[in-house]
């Protein structure tokens, strides 16, 4: 993936995002860019023409289908995404476990929040410079309006819908 067509991704440009990797024919990234938009058969259909099994991980992740996302994650033996699948089972010991291995930081701020241990999640979330993961340990604690800054600041649109 390109630099321009990751930042896209970090900003929630999905259509430009979009746009970005199909001029250069990257199936992964497109994907990635419809999974932003939620469109998961979509970013299904293009993460297994590439076989990017991390990709089918995290649509599954979506899908609340956590059971092939773990399945997924073991062929891509990608720890961030199998934390994630496990988090999904609201499995946070083994999440943990995964994402101190792989040193995801993020991962380990939304486990920590799963396991309604706010300090921890905010003390990751800034490791991480994650304001979406901010967003929801302040949620946690319930600060409200500095879950709706960090999530504004995130331009997660999923999160603000908790805070308000």
């Amino acid at each position: 993936m390109t630099g321009l067509g990751l930042v896209l991704l970090a900003e929630k440009n999905f259509d430009d995002a979009f746009s970005h990797f199909k001029k250069y024919n990257d199936q992964s990234g497109m994907g990635m860019a419809l999974l932003g938009k939620r469109q998961y058969s979509q970013a299904a259909a293009y993460f297994t023409r590439v076989r990017d099994y991390s990709g089918l991980s995290l649509v599954y992740s979506g899908k609340k289908e956590h059971d092939k996302a773990v399945s997924f994650a073991l062929q891509a033996n990608d720890l961030s995404a199998l934390g994630h699948a496990y988090c999904g089972k609201k499995d946070y010991d083994k999440a943990l476990k995964l994402f101190e291995e792989a040193n995801d930081f993020s991962g380990l701020s939304y486990a920590y929040s799963g396991k309604q241990d706010y300090d921890k999640a905010l003390l990751y979330a800034n490791r991480a410079n994650d304001p979406s993961a901010r967003g929801y340990a302040y949620l946690g604690k319930r600060n409200y309006e500095k879950a709706v800054e960090h999530f504004t600041r995130a331009n997660d649109d999923s999160g603000l819908s908790f805070a308000y």
